[in-house]
């Protein structure tokens, strides 16, 4: 490792010590980013890649593999394929994939689209019937939508995407943490399918 990756991985290692002791994450962060000087990035990718034993264990209890029907949180999984295919997406602790772009693809039609095909055909591969599910309130959504329809997938426009698959009855599959750790059923379709980095932590 250079002293670039040691300095990252010891950071992770003392953030997540602080997460398994019970400290709030927020201050966990920002006594890890001073003792260590992290730079915007680093905070950011500890923050969405790092989590307690207590909640990756609650996340892992709910995932299957068996369930026939999935929601897909249809904006989420897209942006981090787009950021996966750009170098900006890593695998997190918990096993889900994250990107730091907080959704600045969300606008970009095209590039959502494809990636919304492929996961379309990742479902298919697995033998699943899923719907995605798409916020009502980002721009071109409905064209997105009738698009999808066209390689025979199906959607629902949600304004309340968050709380509609937090409240599913439905299997979930979403990289959003806050979903994950509320959701009564969940499914890792993205894990070993796409590239992704390795962020520089080894706890």
């Amino acid at each position: 490792m250079t002293s670039l990756e040691n300095r990252l991985s010891d950071a992770a290692y003392d953030y997540k010590f602080l997460l398994n002791r019970g400290y709030n994450r927020d201050l966990a962060l920002q006594a890890v980013t001073s003792r260590y000087l992290l730079s915007e990035k680093e905070r950011l990718l500890l923050y969405r890649c790092i989590h307690s034993d207590i909640e990756i264990e609650t996340i892992k209890k709910k995932e299957s593999q068996d369930y026939r029907e999935i929601l897909i949180d249809g904006f989420n999984l897209a942006i981090s394929i787009i950021s996966a295919s750009l170098g900006e997406a890593y695998m997190c602790d918990d096993g889900y994939i994250r990107d730091l772009g907080m959704g600045r693809f969300k606008k970009e039609k095209e590039m959502i689209v494809a990636s919304l095909k492929l996961i379309n055909e990742i479902c298919i591969s697995m033998g699943k019937l899923c719907t995605f599910v798409l916020d009502a309130q980002i721009s071109k959504s409905g064209d997105m939508a009738k698009t999808v329809k066209l390689f025979g997938g199906s959607t629902i426009l949600s304004k309340t995407v968050d709380s509609f698959l937090i409240n599913a009855e439905s299997a979930v599959a979403s990289n959003d943490f806050v979903i994950l750790m509320k959701a009564k059923r969940i499914v890792n379709i993205l894990q070993n399918r796409i590239k992704v980095n390795s962020p520089f932590f080894s706890c």
